[in-house]
Parts: structure tokens; sequence; C-alpha cells
């Protein structure tokens, strides 16, 4: 006995578990995975989402660096009040290492890729203790030469130089 075609939803329904077996169904039919294919892959092979978010990073280069970081400290449970006006303007080089920062590559984290770090880790992401640095500085905390520690320790002096003048 053949099953109906289930009808399409309209906007604001849900839809039902046999709508989606039969979804999945069409899905592992030639006409379904070409539909599928066209769907994902519109020109140049790049999804809609990648064309999107490469439209803005071209406007904004750290706005997906502070989603990101955002959507962790939530999930981590650690207190995140900055704003966008509180890391920008994006530094271009590390102010730790001295290496050119690269913002947009998140697939693929390199060196010279820009994070936001915290000074002080037991604070959170608050204003005047956020910095953008590059992702090996970022990892050398955990496993760095005594020459690169002794970059991090002048610059983390400091930034904490900075914050008791700020407090004073």
């Amino acid at each position: 006995m053949a099953s109906a075609d289930p009808k399409p939803l309209k906007i604001g329904e849900v839809k039902t578990e046999a709508s989606r077996r039969a979804n999945r169904k069409y899905k592992r039919t030639p006409k379904g995975k070409a539909s599928a294919l066209r769907y994902f892959y519109s020109d140049k092979g790049q999804t809609t989402y990648e064309r999107a978010r490469m439209r803005l990073l071209e406007k904004h280069p750290i706005f997906i660096l502070f989603i990101k970081r955002k959507y962790r400290a939530r999930c981590d449970g650690v207190l995140f009040t900055i704003t966008l006006d509180d890391i920008t303007p994006a530094p271009q080089y590390c102010p730790i290492l001295g290496i050119k920062l690269v913002y947009g590559n998140h697939r693929q984290v390199q060196d010279n890729s820009a994070t936001i770090d915290r000074t002080d880790c037991m604070k959170g992401y608050i204003p005047g203790n956020v910095a953008i640095i590059s992702a090996r500085a970022n990892r050398l905390k955990s496993n760095g030469t005594s020459e690169e520690h002794r970059k991090i320790s002048e610059w983390m002096s400091q930034q904490l130089r900075k914050e008791s003048v700020a407090l004073a």
C-alpha cells in the first residue's frame, strides 16, 4: 500500500514525523540529491551562508570573532559584558609577539589568527580585561619557550600597570 505524498507545509506549521520520513526518503533519490546540491552549492561553490558570511567579514572582520567568543563564554558560563566598541579598532599586529594578525580565517586557526583573550582569566570578558592577540600568543600560555613567556610577561605587566593607573 503506497503512502500519500505529504502536503507542503505552510508558514508556521510544524513538520510531522511522516513528512520528515518522506523528506529523508526524497533526499536519497537522484532527483533529491541533485536538488540538495543545487540548494547548497550555488555560484562559485559557496553556500548562501558562506557568501553572506564573507560579505559580513569584509565589512566587519572582528564581528564574527566577537560572536563566536560570546557563544563560547555563554556555553562555559563565563561573564561576558563587552561590546564591539570595547575591542575596536582591531589591531593589525599582535601586541605580544608583533606578528601581523589575520581576521576571518575562523575555520582553520593559524598562529597569526586574531583571538579575543582575557588578561585576567578569573574576571571574565569585561571591559578593560580583554585584548585581541594572536592565536599563537594565546596558546603560549600553556606551552611556550622561555623567550616567548618573557614577552608575554612583559606585555601582561604593562597591561596591569595601565589598569592600576586607571583605577587610581
